[in-house]
């Protein structure tokens, strides 16, 4: 994939500037629940699409999230950040729903879509003049299965499941309140190839108290928001998926 290349491209561009690294070792993390709204369609081959809001009864759901990461001062040796979403979304189909030659039209069906990501980055500006900038690249493990089940439990269940790593291109961009504890960040992360699309992108305000010497604990809220668009011919699954997932988050956050 072209993404590859441009991927190794950015990373190699950063060794190049990797004596902009922090001087210090740092780690952080956070946790919390975002707010995903889904939105989109899915469309099994040779079938009609059909809308997951308005025909298979997905809503918001409330999706835990956890990430870390940790800043060193060795040079050339990229900083590591890690992170973990759990989504999933069910529901009662509204109208009828078609798979594979069946229409479902009172079933159940469930959605899961759990997502791994490792990033590698450098950090390019850390804290000068209150900007911080990362760049780097991002794997993202996507765990996902899919669910229908006729209520009247007359038509075959259907269970697929699906799975798969993707590169993606990452930037972080943080603005620092001087001693006020506050800061305002955006992360963006992506890929585009053939007629692939994902991205996933949030903005966030944080708030950290610097009362306690070693461990400084503090409070995150934002806005994020996720495209996955996957073609069947490109990925291992057996329908095109073309699905947004926005909302609020908030959680709770401690530095070391």
């Amino acid at each position: 994939m072209k993404m590859w290349s441009k991927g190794l491209a950015a990373a190699a561009f950063c060794c190049l500037a990797s004596t902009a690294q922090a001087d210090v070792v740092r780690f952080e993390m956070g946790a919390g629940l975002w707010q995903s709204d889904p939105d989109g369609q899915i469309q099994y081959l040779g079938d009609p699409l059909y809308d997951v809001v308005e025909s298979a009864g997905f809503d918001k759901e409330d999706s835990p999230y956890v990430w870390a990461y940790l800043k060193h001062p060795i040079p050339v040796i990229p900083n590591i950040r890690l992170e973990y979403t759990a989504m999933e979304y069910s529901g009662n189909t509204k109208q009828a729903i078609n798979w594979n030659g069946v229409s479902y039209g009172n079933a159940y069906n469930e959605l899961a879509m759990n997502q791994l990501d490792g990033v590698l980055y450098y950090n390019l500006l850390d804290n000068t003049f209150w900007l911080t900038l990362d760049l780097g690249l991002q794997f993202k493990y996507v765990e996902g299965d899919y669910l229908i089940r006729d209520n009247n439990g007359v038509l075959t269940t259907v269970n697929e499941d699906f799975s798969g790593v993707l590169p993606l291109g990452y930037s972080r961009v943080r603005v620092s309140i001087l001693e006020s504890g506050l800061g305002v960040e955006a992360i963006g992360r992506g890929i585009a190839y053939s007629s692939n699309t994902i991205y996933d992108v949030q903005l966030k305000a944080d708030y950290t108290l610097d009362m306690i010497p070693l461990i400084k604990p503090g409070l995150e809220v934002g806005y994020r928001v996720q495209k996955v668009k996957l073609d069947s011919d490109d990925a291992d699954i057996s329908a095109d998926i073309d699905m947004d997932f926005s909302g609020f988050f908030a959680g709770a956050t401690v530095r070391f």
